[in-house]
């Protein structure tokens, strides 16, 4: 070969290495693929102005960042904010690469996927990454990027604290303003933080425990090559290291969504063009790999049923993983060793079988021997996974110097937290309002508001005497979590213009605030829809008719393909740009009515947009309602003489699923999001609910103190004008209590017989909801007349949550509140099982120290376990 063409090849292959330097995205076939998959979006879309703005950003990476948020972000990304808004944070993301020492180490395809995206799962999006990093940069820029995850965790607890909530999940700045977050929240916040300062991310849930009722997200960080976990502001002492560590082994499930196509080491349990959904299970605990081989009558496989892996919580047989049987009619899932509920659809017709997972391949059989319509019921006995944590003594003990930096995390945020109330704000509002008698009225506002009070201080002062009733009409409409991040303009712009709607008259009053005035429809972030829908022109055309506005709306096209759970698109921007996902089509329907002065609905049992016409409730999908009196039935569910449970509870002890395009989809019987358990047979079914006509199936369980459960499925049919009547039957154990181990009572209690002991050890997530649970429960408690003792580790915490959690019932007389500080009492329990006790810890014993009941660790609905307790030793 000649030297020129050796420096000819030379000098191409520098260019080639130049060029790929320049890139975003260094992979050519993965850039091709990207760049393929924006254009085929604009094209879809008609995203001309998008594409423009974007193809014009001078600088190669930061173009091709935009290009990858664009090709992968839902529809509510894409229509609610604008190209400015991703521009700054891909400028922001990519400058994370030399602004600290770890930058340069992350692989192209993890900064892609776990720091670039915005979002996290489906919460409302905002410019906390740009504050975060001003915040936090001096702070961790010196550390190991092991260090830094560390600290930021610190930081975060010092902003955010767990507290249970609706299922709207508020945006990073949001859970900061008001210092709380549920843990779908502080895992969200905790992620966007530490991808402010380029710590790659992830939030990670197990959808459903399978030994109690619940969920749980937390934190996934990447440092130094390596994927680790912590719990979302609840720092400790290392990396792998957290709360849930000790029953997090006995999970069926931990995936998590990743934006855009990503080709990572893990199992990759869905695709679709948004996301790709990924299982981490093994990282947490021993797996198998259930292959369930779909076949009809005949043992003919079948390929493309619908087959779903369900894991029982919450009194359903959850859906934790569908997937399609492939040409062999095979589906498969790898979960944790534990029992599962597998069906499988096609056609028609179904099959639903027990099956356990063990570790390696298990292959089980399904046949579709049931015809949908078919009526029968069938018991099923579900046992978890055990738990196969192994404490390890060098990162069990936690220091003096951790301590004091918890301390003083907590001493930041509740120095915070107390300016939120001051009496003086509702002083004030009250003398200019001149209403003295609604002083109660506007202090509890002002307290449920927490960091956002000066904004419903300043709707409050907003208010005048021609619309003050209907104004706080309007604040009992919102929730909790809605008076905390509503901005003041948002709700006077809904009630002025409510104010001058000329159609008032027509209706009552509750009609009008719960169906007209009312902001909210789903679980929308709230915004100015009625405002912003009277700024469009050709809406101010359309009267006040429903022909004309659906016909308006059914110019509308769906790209439902497109959407992401829990997040909608602003009514304004679906009328703007002319689509829509189904959900927020049904958000906008509803809210046209709503601008019109028609009163309109959201039926939450049957999932409806609806709309009032002569006091009828109507489809708005559907007039023709002729048609719709024949889908309806009534159905009457009663509960079983024989069940222990007097008056069993929704999403406790039973539920009920509707089949709809080859899925059960569970009715919401909720009296609102973040209450599960609040509603009863005898709330719901004191006479017969409308429902469609229609397939159904009712599952019950009661699940036992080490976590199994007793479940039936029983399947029935509602039909047109019919009503259908149901006996839920709960099952019960035989098994009676026994002694599983002793205690040393001295000093706890006097006298004789049985007393319930609550061992508390910190402000964590588990520790809140357990008492909680007990607190809720304390009037049927009561009735047994059992000695209730609480024992704190320290008396900080004692004090702290004691008045947060026990307030209502700590002076009763059966009630002790006691400080272990060298634990000495939970030094002294002697369990005959070789099982290790993690706090929260709960038993029930004699007076002579022997222990008949016992749990341990993160537990829902310890109330009611304890009521089925000591209804047998108060016998």
């Amino acid at each position: 070969m000649s030297l020129a063409n050796k420096l000819s090849i030379i000098f191409l292959s520098l260019i080639t290495i130049s060029c790929s330097a320049d890139h975003f995205i260094k992979d050519r076939q993965i850039r091709e693929e990207v760049e393929n998959d924006f254009h085929q979006k604009v094209k879809l879309l008609n995203l001309s102005k998008e594409a423009t703005n974007i193809t014009e950003v001078k600088d190669l990476q930061e173009r091709e960042a935009l290009m990858f948020l664009y090709a992968y972000m839902p529809l509510c990304d894409l229509y609610n904010y604008d190209v400015q808004f991703y521009y700054e944070n891909v400028q922001h993301s990519l400058s994370t690469r030399f602004d600290f020492k770890w930058g340069k180490s992350v692989p192209d395809e993890i900064f892609r996927h776990f720091i670039l995206p915005v979002r996290v799962n489906n919460e409302t999006l905002d410019s906390s990454r740009t504050i975060f990093y001003r915040e936090l940069k001096d702070w961790v820029k010196d550390l190991s990027m092991r260090d830094a995850v560390l600290e930021i965790n610190h930081w975060c607890r010092e902003k955010v604290t767990y507290n249970p909530s609706d299922e709207r999940t508020s945006s990073p700045l949001a859970s900061v303003k008001n210092a709380t977050g549920r843990c779908g929240e502080e895992s969200t916040f905790t992620v966007a933080a530490l991808r402010s300062v380029g710590i790659p991310a992830r939030q990670v849930y197990t959808p459903r425990w399978a030994h109690t009722d619940d969920n749980h997200a937390w934190v996934e960080v990447w440092v130094d090559g390596k994927w680790y976990y912590i719990g979302a502001c609840e720092p400790d002492i290392d990396l792998n290291t957290a709360w849930f560590t000790p029953i997090v082994s006995r999970a069926m499930l931990m995936h998590t969504k990743v934006f855009g196509k990503y080709s990572g080491s893990e199992e990759i349990i869905s695709n679709n063009p948004l996301y790709t959904e990924i299982n981490v299970t093994s990282t947490y605990a021993p797996t198998g790999r259930l292959e369930i081989i779909v076949v009809d009558s005949t043992k003919r496989a079948i390929s493309n049923a619908t087959v779903s892996f369900r894991i029982y919580n919450y009194a359903e047989f959850y859906p934790a993983i569908n997937r399609q049987s492939n040409s062999d009619g095979v589906a498969f899932a790898s979960l944790g060793l534990g029992d599962v509920l597998v069906s499988a659809t096609f056609n028609g017709s179904f099959g639903i079988k027990k099956c356990s997972v063990k570790e390696g391949i298990i292959k089980d059989t399904i046949v579709l021997n049931k015809n949908i319509g078919n009526e029968y019921s069938i018991d099923i006995d579900i046992t978890p996974p055990v738990s196969t944590y192994k404490p390890d003594s060098t990162t069990s003990k936690k220091s003096a110097e951790y301590d004091l930096k918890i301390a003083k995390d907590d001493s930041i945020r509740n120095a915070y937290v107390s300016t939120f109330f001051k009496q003086k704000n509702i002083d004030m509002i009250v003398n200019q309002l001149n209403i003295p008698e609604n002083k109660k009225t506007i202090e509890q506002f002002l307290k449920l508001s927490k960091g956002n009070n000066y904004e419903i201080k300043e709707f409050f002062m907003s208010l005048n005497s021609t619309n003050y009733s209907f104004g706080i009409e309007l604040l009992k409409l919102l929730s909790e979590k809605d008076l905390r991040d509503t901005p003041a303009k948002i709700l006077t712009e809904h009630l002025n213009l409510f104010m001058d709607l000329k159609t008032n008259e027509k209706y009552d009053k509750e009609t009008l605030v719960n169906y007209v005035l009312n902001p909210r429809i789903q679980t929308e972030h709230l915004s100015s829809w009625r405002e912003e829908l009277s700024q469009i022109n050709e809406l101010k055309s359309i009267e006040n008719d429903p022909k004309m506005i659906i016909d308006y709306i059914k110019t509308i096209q769906i790209h439902d393909s497109l959407s992401i759970s829990g997040s909608y698109i602003y009514p304004s921007k679906v009328a703007k740009f002319k689509i829509s996902d189904k959900k927020s089509l049904d958000n906008f329907a509803i809210a046209l009515f709503r601008y019109k002065g028609i009163p309109a609905r959201f039926e939450k049992l049957t999932k409806r947009a609806q709309f009032l016409d002569k006091g009828n409730w109507v489809d708005i999908f559907d007039l023709e309602e002729a048609k719709q009196s024949k889908e309806f039935g009534y159905l009457n569910i009663s509960s079983h003489s024989e069940n222990t449970i007097e008056d069993p509870k929704f999403e406790t002890h039973f539920t009920i699923s509707e089949f709809e395009n080859n899925y059960w989809r569970v009715l919401n019987f909720r009296n609102k999001e973040g209450y599960e358990g609040t509603n009863s047979i005898k709330s719901v079914f004191g006479k017969p609910v409308l429902v469609k006509s229609g397939y159904y199936l009712s599952t019950s369980g009661t699940r036992l103190s080490d976590g199994k459960v007793l479940a039936r499925i029983d399947l029935f049919n509602v039909r047109p004008n019919e009503t259908t009547n149901k006996e839920l039957v709960l099952r019960n154990s035989t098994d009676e209590l026994s002694v599983c181990g002793n205690i040393n009572p001295e000093g706890v209690i006097d006298g004789r017989g049985f007393f319930t002991i609550i061992f508390i050890d910190s402000e964590s997530e588990p520790n809140k909801h357990i008492l909680r649970d007990i607190s809720d429960s304390y009037s049927q408690l009561s009735k047994f007349n059992l000695p209730l003792v609480f024992v704190f580790t320290n008396k900080h915490i004692a004090d702290k949550l004691s008045n947060d959690y026990l307030k209502e019932i700590q002076n009763d007389k059966l009630v002790k509140i006691k400080v272990d500080n060298k634990n000495q009492l939970f030094g002294s329990i002697n369990m005959f099982t070789k099982s290790k006790l993690h706090y929260p810890v709960v038993v029930v014993a004699d007076t002579f120290g022997r222990i008949v009941y016992q749990q341990s660790g993160y537990t829902i609905g310890t109330g009611e376990t304890l009521l089925k307790v000591v209804k047998i030793v108060g016998k």
